[in-house]
């Protein structure tokens, strides 16, 4: 992980008091107070002579009828903080990893050593020559020395750039690598330079090995937010500085949607204001699901309505049913009787059953048999047909 140095300004607040005031009139406490011993006794929330002024939080103060919140809050008693905080004159550092070429001196083992006058002295003429090429490019502090090699004498060094924080600093700090580049290209050594305070580099040999910028800190924000929400919030880059985001914020990496709502930071954190809630049931805390306190009340009596509607008839389809199967038994029984009356000419007799009188485990016959022996069998016998009753 990477730094960032940041330019901030830290603002300081102050907390309201509640105080309860004698009032020399009674009965007019507002807000909900109550008169007693000669004073109007405030409910939580309200404050003054007759309760009127409500009581601003987060530093705020009340003038003109309403709570004047200080930078970075918002609300009627200024409860809640901004979801979006502005970083001003926020920077990022960068630095270019470079490599040139000094044509016009020798290399010697003391340039080794960092503590040697010869080292001293070149890292001194070098620093100079660098501020004179590099000074008027944007956001330049400085060089630093890395190592010092042989072939007159090749330089690996770093150029230091501070510059204004935003999400199109990468690209700055390549346009600017490319001018360092230039710098020493168009840098011409002309025939007084001579001596230790002069430096001809070689056009033909600087080049940019590397690029580094370092990323904005999570404590950019502390500066600009209260200590009780600085845990809610996280800085974002944006094209012309950076600002602090909480959840509430839909660029955040883990945002808060709140569907039918509004999100609002407290003390407590982000947290979604479900709207309507007179109207409507909420089922979660982001309130995506909700439900119609108007439908529900004309819902229920209507399903209960459907749902007996529904059993009646299947209980009326039912009984008919029922009805036209006993229909249908009636009919055929029925139908068993419209035949010819028949004609009975039995030579052996003929035998009944009485199940009324069998008994289990008698030991008798259960069926009665009668001797039709001095019958006439040869007479016609009519049997008329019986009345179905319903």
């Amino acid at each position: 992980m990477t730094t960032t140095t940041l330019t901030t300004t830290t603002t300081t607040t102050t907390t309201t008091t509640t105080t309860t005031s004698t009032v020399t009139s009674p009965g007019q406490c507002l807000n909900g107070g109550t008169w007693e011993d000669g004073k109007c006794l405030c409910p939580d929330g309200f404050q003054g002579d007759y309760c009127e002024e409500l009581i601003c939080q987060n530093g705020g103060t009340w003038a003109n009828g309403v709570c004047q919140c200080p930078p970075n809050f918002q609300g009627d008693r200024c409860q809640t903080a901004k979801d979006v905080v502005e970083i001003k004159n926020a920077t990022m550092n960068a630095t270019v990893e470079m490599t040139a070429k000094v044509d016009n001196k020798n290399f010697s083992e003391d340039l080794k050593n960092t503590s040697s006058e010869a080292y001293k002295e070149f890292n001194n003429t070098f620093q100079k020559q660098m501020s004179m090429l590099y000074g008027h490019i944007k956001g330049y502090k400085g060089v630093i020395i890395k190592e010092l090699r042989s072939g007159s004498i090749v330089v690996d060094y770093d150029v230091i750039l501070e510059l204004p924080a935003s999400s199109k600093v990468n690209e700055t700090v390549k346009n600017i690598s490319e001018n360092l580049v230039t710098a020493i290209q168009n840098h011409a050594c002309d025939e007084n330079c001579t001596g230790d305070d002069c430096v001809c580099f070689n056009s033909n040999f600087t080049v940019v090995h590397k690029i580094e910028v370092q990323e904005v800190e999570e404590s950019v924000c502390d500066t600009y937010i209260k200590e009780d929400f600085r845990a809610y919030y996280t800085p974002y880059l944006t094209k012309v500085g950076v600002i602090c985001i909480t959840r509430c914020d839909s660029r955040h990496a883990d945002p808060l949607p709140c569907v039918h709502g509004r999100c609002s930071v407290s003390r407590a954190g982000p947290q979604c204001e479900c709207s309507d809630q007179v109207a409507f049931w909420y089922q979660d805390k982001a309130c995506r699901s909700r439900i119609s306190k108007v439908g529900v009340s004309v819902g229920v009596p209507v399903a209960v309505l459907v749902l007996v509607s529904t059993i009646f008839t299947i209980l009326l389809l039912r009984s008919r049913r029922q009805k036209d199967q006993y229909r249908k038994k009636l009919k055929s029984r029925s139908e068993m009787y419209t035949s010819d009356d028949g004609n009975w000419d039995g030579s052996q007799g003929f035998a009944m059953s009485n199940l009324a009188a069998t008994w289990e485990d008698m030991e008798t016959p259960s069926a009665s048999y009668i001797n039709l022996e001095n019958v006439d069998t040869s007479r016609t016998i009519h049997i008329q047909r019986p009345t179905i009753v319903p």
